[in-house]
């Protein structure tokens, strides 16, 4: 006589998988946050790197008027999905000020810089901000010019505000 053996049951090998995949996850995790906090400790990284690599946190623009006239420095927020604007911070620097714009979230902004005697010609750039991104912009007699941190620059047309590919 043949012997007829037991059928398992379809739901033992499911459970079995999803019990598998969570133990990997859990050891994922743990790997990941023990490499991270090794990294941290070490001071191999820091937060800023950390806020930088997931995009996440808020960036800055520090703006340097060594122009000999009054600048004006307007950062307006671009909602992509309504078409709306709204202003964000606004400055007003002196010949030789260094400001600072700060907390500004993720997304597209257009950056106005208005100068009163003329030299250089007013501009406006169209950004779009990552998170942690940290933006140095220079107010020259000869022009404007914008950098961001981390990002190598090959020539002038790189950090003039005309030509910049940072200005969309």
């Amino acid at each position: 006589m043949a012997k007829i053996g037991n059928k398992r049951s379809p739901w033992v090998a499911c459970i079995f998988i999803l019990g598998l995949i969570v133990i990997l996850c859990l050891c994922g995790s743990v790997l990941v946050l023990g490499s991270g906090t090794y990294l941290y400790s070490s001071g191999t990284i820091s937060i800023n790197d950390i806020i930088k690599i997931v995009n996440l946190g808020p960036s800055e623009l520090q703006i340097v008027n060594l122009s000999e006239g009054d600048i004006e420095v307007n950062l307006i927020y671009f909602d992509e999905n309504d078409g709306e604007t709204s202003h964000i911070q606004s400055k007003n620097l002196s010949p030789y000020d260094i400001k600072t714009l700060r907390s500004i979230s993720p997304g597209s902004y257009q950056l106005e810089i208005i100068v009163s005697n003329g030299m250089p010609s007013s501009d406006v750039c169209d950004l779009k901000i990552k998170g942690g991104s940290f933006y140095s912009i220079a107010v020259l007699p000869e022009g404007i010019i914008i950098a961001l941190d981390g990002k190598k620059v090959t020539s002038i047309n790189d950090v003039n505000m005309a030509t910049s590919s940072l200005c969309n």
